[in-house]
């Protein structure tokens, strides 16, 4: 089923599946039991794994079922008491995913980019949603228009992280349909580089709404110095 999901063709994949992402990793069952993922997450769940979950959707196969299996991770996702520290259990993983990037080029792993974006989203959403239930969403958008929505972030940051996920998401398209590869990295090829301009600013016209190239995003470590202050 990986193979059949994640196997480039002719035209392209249908998914990235990464099953790493399972209870207990690569070590685990590929299914388990709906008790048992209860229980595995009651019992061992870590703290990215909620953040993880913020975004998971049902896509196939009994989608009722799949939502049914969400909700009763409700209370595990967006709990109203933390034992741990969020902040800085989250800023931990950060510092590991920012090792992994090598340029600047990276607009998923870059200071102010799209990582850095979802990060300030879900950080705020585990943080609050349990008790701001209008915070559960899987749609990153949506979450930072309802985090500007009760105060949690102004609405000039809001629209700042909006304009620039937007921006890098779309940029992410432009790369991954180029190359038919997952990458994230822009290539320094003064033709690619006239190919992405060209399509940005064209996207840019359609839009009316962004700017080439965008302008300062808040990235984590300002963020978080703002989170450490209150």
């Amino acid at each position: 089923m990986i193979n059949f999901l994640s196997e480039n063709t002719e035209e392209g994949n249908l998914y990235r599946a990464d099953f790493r992402l399972r209870p207990e990793g690569v070590s685990g069952s590929l299914a388990r039991s709906l008790l048992g993922y209860l229980t595995y997450y009651e019992v061992y769940g870590k703290l990215w794994e909620r953040q993880m979950l913020i975004k998971a959707r049902p896509i196939a196969g009994d989608v009722n079922f799949g939502w049914k299996f969400l909700n009763m991770l409700d209370s595990f996702i967006y709990p109203t008491t933390f034992f741990e520290n969020p902040v800085a259990e989250i800023t931990k993983i950060k510092a590991k995913l920012e090792a992994t990037a090598t340029t600047e080029y990276n607009i998923k792993l870059r200071r102010g980019g799209i990582r850095d974006i979802e990060f300030i989203a879900q950080t705020l959403q585990l943080l609050n949603a349990g008790n701001f239930t209008e915070l559960k969403t899987q749609n990153t958008l949506k979450a930072i228009e309802k985090l500007a929505k009760f105060g949690f972030i102004t609405k000039n940051d809001a629209k700042i992280l909006k304009e620039n996920y937007i921006y890098f998401r779309r940029i992410e398209h432009i790369l991954q349909i180029s190359h038919n590869i997952q990458t994230h990295t822009i290539q320094i090829d003064p033709h690619f580089l006239s190919v992405l301009a060209k399509a940005m600013k064209n996207y840019e016209k359609r839009s009316g709404v962004l700017s080439f190239p965008p302008p300062s995003v808040p990235d984590w470590k300002i963020f978080k110095n703002e989170l450490d202050e209150r």
